[in-house]
Parts: structure tokens; C-alpha cells; sequence
């Protein structure tokens, strides 16, 4: 029996190795780059003969032409701020996320399952870390002098690892809730690995991943009261099952010595209030605004006055800081335009179609942008593409998937 294997379904499984590999991209290859780096690369040689670049833009443009215009400004002022110090004016890391943020929004035009797969894919990513976790297989130990060591997948960041499992957490409960892949008893399969990364989780000691799990059944409460109309009856029932699902989340949470540990680290004035702790960096930022408030001073005249302010060069790790220091004002007001048009195509799939995937992806988005940088970070920038490929091209699957029932 001849079997014939399209050009799509090479495409369609080139995307689901880039959102597997997303859990494991702190694994490098002799060097070169990280996984995800290779398979993404993989995946835009496949997906770029197939990209209709004027038909896709024609539809798109209210979600690519706010991101576009600010990395053209980004460079431009990066260009004009070049100083003896950097000459840094293109960030190659955001430039690729850009690019395949449209080809995934691109992909979902040809396959309309494509992104649901694609973070089913994602999910097993993180069921797999978890399990190699549980079994000590690329487990490194990071001592900050605590009682209990937090642990990472082979020395990937604790935070942004952590927050790529709660949302792959998410992916697997908003699948059993809404099985709009037809998986079935597959499911719960699935279903029953959630303890694994739950404690995996834990392990990580990332109070930002921590403090995500909790903010995501609060973003369905927030939601699912905006978007009905007996307001009163959906928050009173809605604060009945968000309490039912966080209570045993936060008993669990604190019988762990990682979790209280961290909790004590910031109790008692270190971390991210100490010197050269997060509140520290952001409060000294904040001071750098004034440099150049409306326009910014680009990547380059950032590096500058940072160096001459602390005698090093940090990120913010605030996206809000990070753009308003990049880009100025007018920087900000079109990056939150283009926020503003990706919260809204949430909660319109959300309103319009039940979709819960839709809006439990944004907490994974507020902690990045809160906390570390989602302009580089690839998890965000899939969320990204599922929510305006969802958008545009699929919003009338889950009726169809609930018809067919």
C-alpha cells in the first residue's frame, strides 16, 4: 500500500516538535543553540514556501502591523542612539519570534486543528520534563542557601521553566474540560500525569509560576462574570469553584519546603527586595525614564545608561520598563495597542465560543510580562499565535466539534 505524505502534514508535525521542544530548549546542542532554536528553524524553512505573505497581511494587519511598526521603531532608535559604548540595534531573538508568530497565525489558515494539536504537543512537552524530572534525569540542583534546593531541567531558568509547566498544566485541564480534538478517554490518561508536573512545579521554587496557578481560575472568574449577563449568579458560582480549586491547590503548595522556603526568603527582606533584587532593578529604571521619556534611547543608548547607572547591564525584567527605557511612550502606546487587540480577541473567542484555552493563556502572558521578558520568550509568543490564528480562522470550530457529538 502506497502511502503519500503531504507537504502540510510534514509542515503541521514540524510545528508540533517547535511546541514540544519549548519545554526543553534549555538543553543545548554542543553549542550551537537550543533545541527549540533548531526545530523552530526547522519549521519556518517548511512553512515559508507555503506563507500567502499579501493575503495573510490583508487579513492580519490589525494584529501585525502594531508589533511591526514598533520593531521598526525599535531598530531605528536603537540606530540613532548608537554610542561607544553599544552598538546593539537589532535583537535577533524578537525578530524570530515575530516571524513565527505569522507563520503559525499563517499555518492556522491551511489547518484548522493545527493549533490545538500543536499545544497538545506542548503539553506532552511539559508531562515529559516532568516525568524525567521525577526521575532525576537532567535534574540540576541550585543551592541559594535555602533549607530545601530548588530544582531546574538542565539549568534552564527556575521562573521561566516553571511557568511553561503551569501552562502546560493548563493546556491538559482546559483539554479534558473541552475536548475539542476528540481525544476522548485519552484524556483522563492525560489528565493523570498533572501531579507529576504539579510537584515539578513546586520543585522549581518560582513564586512567579506559583502565583500563576492561582491567577489562572481568577482570570476565568474575571471573564466569565464580563462576559455574562446575570453578572451576580456568575460570581457568586464562580467564587464557589474557583475556591474549590485553589484551596487544595494551596494546601498542597505549602506542605512543600521549596515553596516555604522561598516564601520565607521574601519575608525576611532578600531576593527581590534586597540589593540587586527585582525591586531594586525596577526602582533604579524607574529613575532612567527621565533620560528620555517620549522617544526612548533604543537597545543601544539602553545599554549606555544602564552601565553608567549600575556599572552593568540588566534587564529590567518588566516588559512595560523594558519598552518604556527601548522605545519611550510611543513605544508603550503601540505595544499595549497590540496587547489590547490580543486581550480582546480572547475574550471575544471566550464570549463567542466557550473557549476557555483562549483566556487561560493570558496569566502565562501578564507573568512574563510582569516579571521576566516576553519579547525573547517563545512560550509567549505561541500563546500569541493560538490566540489570532484562533481568532481569525477557527472561531467556529468548538460549534462545529460540539455538533458533531
Amino acid at each position: 500500500m502506497k502511502v503519500i505524505i503531504s507537504r502540510t502534514s510534514i509542515q503541521n508535525f514540524a510545528l508540533y516538535c517547535y511546541f514540544f521542544s519549548i519545554n526543553i530548549e534549555s538543553i543545548n546542542l554542543y553549542g550551537y543553540g537550543s533545541i527549540s532554536f533548531f526545530t523552530g528553524l526547522f519549521y519556518l524553512i517548511l512553512i515559508l514556501p507555503s506563507i500567502k505573505v499579501v493575503s495573510v497581511i490583508n487579513n492580519n494587519l490589525k494584529f501585525f502591523f502594531p508589533i511591526f511598526v514598533f520593531f521598526i521603531w525599535l531598530v531605528l532608535n536603537s540606530l540613532i542612539n548608537i554610542n561607544y559604548f553599544s552598538s546593539r540595534f537589532f535583537d535577533l531573538a524578537f525578530f524570530l519570534n515575530i516571524i513565527i508568530f505569522f507563520a503559525i497565525v499563517n499555518h492556522a489558515r491551511k489547518d484548522r486543528m493545527v493549533l490545538e494539536k500543536a499545544l497538545l504537543g506542548f503539553a506532552i512537552g511539559a508531562i515529559f520534563t516532568s516525568i524525567l524530572l521525577f526521575l532525576g534525569i537532567g535534574a540540576e540542583q541550585t543551592d541559594e542557601g535555602l533549607r530545601a534546593s530548588r530544582t531546574t531541567f538542565f539549568n534552564s531558568g527556575p521562573n521561566e521553566f516553571g511557568i511553561k509547566l503551569v501552562t502546560g498544566a493548563v493546556v491538559i485541564i482546559a483539554m479534558f474540560i473541552q475536548d475539542n480534538l476528540g481525544l476522548g478517554k485519552v484524556r483522563y490518561f492525560l489528565a493523570a500525569f498533572l501531579p507529576f508536573v504539579f510537584f515539578a512545579i513546586l520543585g522549581t521554587g518560582s513564586r512567579t509560576a506559583i502565583l500563576v496557578m492561582p491567577l489562572v481560575p481568577l482570570t476565568w472568574l474575571f471573564f466569565r462574570v464580563l462576559a455574562s449577563k446575570y453578572k451576580l449568579l456568575a460570581l457568586s458560582s464562580g467564587i464557589i469553584i474557583v475556591s474549590a480549586v485553589l484551596i487544595p491547590i494551596i494546601f498542597f503548595a505549602l506542605q512543600n519546603q521549596v515553596v516555604l522556603d522561598r516564601i520565607a526568603y521574601t519575608a525576611t527582606g532578600t531576593g527581590d527586595f534586597g540589593t540587586f533584587g527585582r525591586f531594586f532593578l525596577w526602582a533604579g529604571f524607574f529613575n532612567l525614564l527621565g533620560e528620555n521619556l517620549f522617544f526612548g534611547n533604543g537597545l543601544s543608548g539602553f545599554d549606555l545608561i544602564t552601565f553608567k547607572y549600575f556599572g552593568f547591564v540588566e534587564s529590567p525584567h518588566n516588559v512595560f520598563l523594558e519598552i518604556m527605557l527601548y522605545t519611550g511612550l510611543l513605544g508603550l502606546s503601540i505595544y499595549l495597542f497590540f496587547l489590547y487587540r490580543i486581550v480582546y480577541a480572547s475574550y471575544r473567542l471566550y464570549k463567542d465560543e466557550g473557549r476557555l484555552l483562549s483566556i487561560l493563556l493570558l496569566p502565562t502572558i501578564l507573568a512574563y510580562s510582569m516579571a521576566l521578558q516576553p519579547l525573547t520568550e517563545k512560550i509567549c509568543w505561541l500563546a500569541f499565535a493560538y490566540i489570532v490564528g484562533t481568532y481569525l480562522y477557527n472561531k467556529s470550530l468548538l460549534g462545529r466539534v460540539r455538533q458533531s457529538k
